[in-house]
């Protein structure tokens, strides 16, 4: 029996041994005949790239030389892709060397273990009729078809793949010299030069010189780091010289420019659990500067940032987990957010917030109040920055949205105050509403200073119980049903104007209370940017909190300042010069018109037809504002008595509605009317 083993052992031995030869010799044979065909390979493949390019974009690509030296070690010289209609350069390169990894090759996939490159040159240029950005590539053809052709997109797992080849494919050695990016746009152009870049042992280092509009270096930037295949990537930067850097990329003659001391960004994988796997962020910068023309009006300045985020990409969901920490000058903010269901069929903001579920949470976050308004960054908060307080401040929020159910939107957002008293109100103290005060403004052409006093110096000034109630009871029901009982925000209009702009994916509605308003008015630019309304939230917050002034006192003054017509401001001046009456006077069909244009007050002539009769949607309009005042007990039936369905301007108005018709006649779009949008809550 144990003979009979041992024979059977030995001859299943003898054929094993057999079939590795045979295997052996299969892959010699393999390796001896790529090695031969290699050359022709190559050529194949570079060739048919050339076509392929060119087809699809319709530029041109130039190879001087290529081939192998040694083994599995690709070089390529003097290569060009140009346009040929314009022979506008985008890229070019006089050396580029990749070692090709062998054993990757046999499971079909191309992985390099070194990659040289010397005097590369990049040029992006973005043209002024550019809103997209797709003039950064000359002579594009079809570059859409560059992107392949997909019904459905799956966020969550393209995130996954880019980062995990990020960490995954690093080459062991990197080698780069004299090489160049050019970002232009009109006549402004950034050159990012990299003079070395060196990855060697899993170590980086480098450095950068920055040209902004000169021969000369403007900033000079070391770069150190260290790369760990498969695990953690974390990249330094140190600045030196000017240190802001602009990108001439944006829309119109403005910038979007960055700077910074130093800075570090860390990528760390962090584990997997079934489907899922986690990555871990981070950003840190200090004495850091951010500027975009959406956000501010000034650059934003910081000492100290930190963005720590904690990542979990699963099969159809995002979530960023409760540890990750925003903290900006020692103001931190603790986050959660998770976006369910991320297959879309475009891969922008809108579809991806129109489909699945959306949630944001700000957790709890408490702040000293005597340092946090000093802490706020510059350029955002000039005026709060200013301001000095004791106590503390407690903040939360949470939004949520579920695609299918817009209009449920949920959003709050509060901030609370504990032992909290303003010490000094700083450049908000310069306008005290408790007395007459100067008011100034520019024009809506922005070529001009209007100045005027508030209050009984300026003959136009009209006190509140001189001014009829229909014209207070229209303006807040059209602009702030609940004025009088909020504490200068309105949540539930905020909610739905927000619910509505997802839904539109337009600005269709606007969630501003009267308080809101006012502090615009009176503190803040006409520039719709991040950045004031942020600041005027935190002003309206302050004002309110403190109970400085009555609520009569701020309509009175917001009555008496906002733009009515065009060079009109105030209740006095509007009164006159649509209907030649006093305040007082104003009758309920007048009234209402007035508050319907305080929107677009330079286009009150777009409720009107070419021949001066008001247009057919007004007539709804004004019925709908007299059944919510009706409802409230704002009016009473007997005001609605022979209601017009039309007013009739007087001079000046009526002679300016002559001649703005007929030149200046705007379509109903700058008036939208819609029960559903409107602010009557």
């Amino acid at each position: 029996m144990n003979i009979s083993i041992f024979k059977y052992l030995k001859k299943k031995s003898f054929f094993l041994k057999k079939a590795n030869g045979y295997l052996a010799a299969i892959l010699l044979l393999g390796l001896m005949a790529g090695f031969f065909l290699r050359h022709p390979l190559l050529s194949y493949g570079i060739h048919k790239a050339k076509d392929k390019l060119q087809s699809l974009t319709g530029d041109t690509v130039t190879v001087e030389q290529y081939g192998y030296a040694g083994l599995n070690r690709i070089v390529i010289k003097n290569i060009k892709v140009y346009s040929p209609q314009t022979h506008d350069s985008l890229f070019r390169a006089s050396f580029i060397a990749v070692r090709v990894k062998i054993f990757p090759l046999f499971d079909g996939k191309v992985r390099f273990s070194e990659i040289q490159v010397k005097g590369a040159d990049l040029h992006l240029r973005k043209t002024k009729e550019d809103k997209q950005g797709k003039s950064l590539l000359p002579g594009r053809k079809n570059f859409s078809s560059l992107i392949r052709k997909q019904t459905e997109y799956d966020v969550a797992s393209m995130c996954r793949k880019i980062i995990g080849n990020m960490l995954g494919r690093m080459p062991s050695s990197v080698r780069l010299s004299n090489c160049r990016l050019r970002l232009s746009a009109e006549d402004r152009e950034t050159v990012f030069f990299l003079s070395a870049l060196t990855l060697h042992h899993e170590q980086l280092q480098g450095r950068a010189e920055i040209f902004d509009q000169g021969p000369a270096p403007t900033t000079m930037i070391e770069i150190t780091g260290r790369l760990e295949p498969h695990r953690k990537m974390t990249i330094g930067l140190i600045a030196h010289g000017k240190k802001e850097i602009i990108l001439p990329l944006s829309e119109g003659t403005t910038s979007v420019s960055f700077q910074f001391d130093s800075a570090m960004f860390s990528l760390c994988y962090a584990g997997r659990k079934k489907d899922s796997l986690r990555y871990q962020f981070l950003l840190k910068g200090s004495h850091a500067g951010f500027f975009h023309p959406a956000l501010s009006s000034e650059a934003l300045r910081v000492q100290t940032c930190s963005i720590f985020a904690s990542v979990c990409f699963a099969p159809d969901f995002i979530q960023l987990d409760s540890s990750s920490l925003i903290d900006v000058n020692g103001i931190a903010l603790h986050l959660y957010a998770r976006k369910q269901g991320t297959r879309v069929k475009k891969i922008t903001l809108e579809e991806l917030l129109k489909t699945g579920t959306a949630e944001i949470i700000i957790l709890p976050s408490v702040w000293d109040a005597s340092t946090f308004f000093t802490n706020l960054p510059e350029g955002l908060f000039s005026y709060v920055r200013t301001v000095k307080a004791s106590g503390r401040l407690r903040y939360c929020m949470r939004f949520f949205l579920d695609a299918s159910r817009i209009d449920s939107l949920q959003f709050v957002s509060s901030l609370k105050a504990e032992k909290f008293s303003v010490l000094s109100w700083g450049a908000l103290g310069a306008i005290r509403l408790d007395s007459s005060f100067r008011y100034e403004t520019v024009n809506p052409q922005n070529d001009s200073l209007i100045s005027f006093w508030v209050g009984p110096e300026n003959p136009d000034f009209v006190p509140l119980e001189k001014i009829s109630p229909y014209l207070i009871y229209s303006v807040m029901t059209s602009e702030d049903g609940s004025f009088m009982y909020h504490k200068g925000f309105n949540e539930e209009s905020f909610r739905k104007a927000l619910a509505d702009n997802i839904k539109h994916w337009r600005f269709v509605r606007g969630g501003s209370t009267i308080t809101m308003q006012l502090v615009k008015n009176l503190y803040l630019s006409r520039r719709k940017v991040i950045a004031r309304k942020i600041q005027e939230s935190l002003i309206v917050w302050l004002l309110e909190n403190s109970r400085l002034y009555s609520k009569e006192r701020m309509l009175e003054v917001y009555l008496n300042i906002i733009e009515w017509g065009p060079g009109i401001y105030g209740i006095g001046q509007a009164a006159r010069f649509y209907f030649n009456k006093k305040p007082h006077e104003l009758t309920l069909p007048e009234s209402i018109f007035l508050a319907a244009i305080i929107p677009k007050p330079l286009y009150y002539y777009s409720f009107f037809q070419e021949n001066g009769v008001m247009k057919p949607f007004y007539k709804d309009y004004a019925a709908l504002i007299k059944s919510f005042m009706l409802r409230r007990n704002q009016i009473t039936p007997h005001d609605t008595v022979h209601f017009p369905e039309a007013v009739t301007l007087a001079y000046p108005a009526a002679a300016a509605l002559n001649k703005t018709t007929d030149s200046l006649f705007v379509p109903d779009s700058l008036f939208i009317f819609d029960k559903n949008i409107l602010l009557f809550e």
